[in-house]
């Protein structure tokens, strides 16, 4: 480097040195040659550059995740139809099933799109920007509704206590996003125990920089981790299960992103067998409209009061495979049915003919013909597996 300094007269470069307790840190060199006569002088400058190199870090870090957003984002929508008719046709199936064994392996395909489409629902929460719809309620209502739920799903041999330290917490963000958050949370817990401990959810209020927080701890008596396990768990697909365990490392990861979409703050503390704490601070809401808690009641499949009279439908679906499992499902329900995989060509035939209903994915429905032109029908859009078991 000195050689290169005297034949440039000045050189710049990164260079590793040593601090006296042996930490390492990098720091940036400057080296000037100065003439003195027949000899040269040389000018050294050290600059510490660890906050830039953690600065540089995390951009890198954001960019990454930019990129991974944006490639979940389309993952997840290509992903979907696929899902739809695999879990549509062994919904089907089962009509026409009688035997224990079958059943049981159409049981397996169910449980198994089920699962693909709950990890697709966390790629396009990871992914999305906020899109989705927010409003006012209160977060130990809210907490308190999602306890049993919550029960169900870590199961009796763990105990789950609520300590409300502060009543009426009114915060603003999308109520679903509550019982993401707490089922997420909950199942890495009931991990970390394997099955058995306790689980203590405590809420209260707390100021950061003179702003009000409603604060949400998070604790469970499992397994714990160290420091370095704990600095990576809230980033994208890391997990520290087996690689066949169901993780998924999107937990955590959708968790930190719903937080930094409402300017919330998460964190956790934990030791090695001494359990694991995470803290949410959500911003109070401060605005003087009433508040009240958002009924957060699960959404039920519910059978019609009467068998409906045979319709005229339409199907549009650019996906065949999705399109055929829509047109199944409704011609064995007795209805009249005609399917296209073009958008535009469902538009030409709905100004044709009469239909009573128009099923449609958002991709076809934006496929209108030149002109412009509607028909007055109604457009139902079923874009995931979710949402067509409602239309059922």
């Amino acid at each position: 480097m000195i050689a290169i300094a005297i034949e440039r007269g000045t050189h710049r470069f990164e260079w590793d040195h040593k601090r006296m307790d042996g930490e390492v840190f990098p720091v940036e060199v400057l080296l000037t040659c100065i003439p003195r006569g027949d000899d040269i002088e040389i000018h050294t400058v050290w600059r510490d550059i660890s906050e830039r190199k953690a600065l540089e870090k995390r951009l890198r870090h954001a960019q990454k995740l930019e990129v991974i957003g944006k490639l979940s984002s389309g993952f997840a929508h290509e992903f979907n139809n696929y899902l739809v008719p695999i879990i549509g046709c062994a919904e089907m199936l089962r009509e026409h099933l009688s035997s224990p064994a079958d059943l049981s392996l159409l049981d397996n395909i169910e449980k198994a799109g089920l699962r693909a489409s709950a990890l697709v629902n966390k790629l396009a929460i990871f992914s999305q920007k906020d899109e989705r719809q927010f409003s006012v309620f209160n977060l130990q209502e809210a907490v308190e509704q999602h306890l049993g739920l919550i029960s169900n799903l870590v199961g009796q041999t763990i105990t789950i206590n609520l300590d409300c330290g502060a009543q009426g917490l009114p915060v603003q963000m999308a109520p679903e996003d509550i019982e993401l958050i707490l089922l997420n949370l909950a199942s890495n817990a009931q991990d970390a125990m394997l099955g058995e401990g306790e689980i203590t959810i405590t809420l209260s209020r707390t100021l950061i920089n003179g702003s009000g927080y409603a604060c949400l701890e998070f604790s469970d008596t499992g397994i714990g981790m160290d420091a370095t396990l704990a600095g990576k768990i809230f980033e994208p697909f890391f997990t520290t299960k087996s690689s066949h365990a169901e993780g998924t490392g999107l937990g955590l990861a959708t968790i930190a992103n719903l937080m930094s979409q409402v300017n919330g703050l998460i964190s956790v503390k934990s030791e090695p067998g001494k359990g694991a704490s995470f803290t949410l601070q959500i911003p109070l809401y401060t605005g003087n409209e009433k508040h009240s808690a958002v009924p957060l009641q699960p959404i039920k499949n519910t059978q019609p009061d009467h068998v409906p009279e045979p319709a005229s439908i339409l199907v549009v679906d650019d996906d065949e495979g999705v399109a055929q499992m829509l047109t199944s499902i409704l011609v064995n329900a007795g209805h009249q049915v005609k399917c296209v995989h073009d958008g535009a060509q469902g538009f030409e035939l709905a100004m044709k003919e009469a239909f009573d209903l128009i099923v449609t994915d958002i991709v076809a429905s934006q496929k209108r013909p030149a002109n412009g032109q509607g028909t007055g029908t109604e457009w139902l859009r079923c874009t995931d597996p979710v949402h067509f078991r409602l239309y059922r």
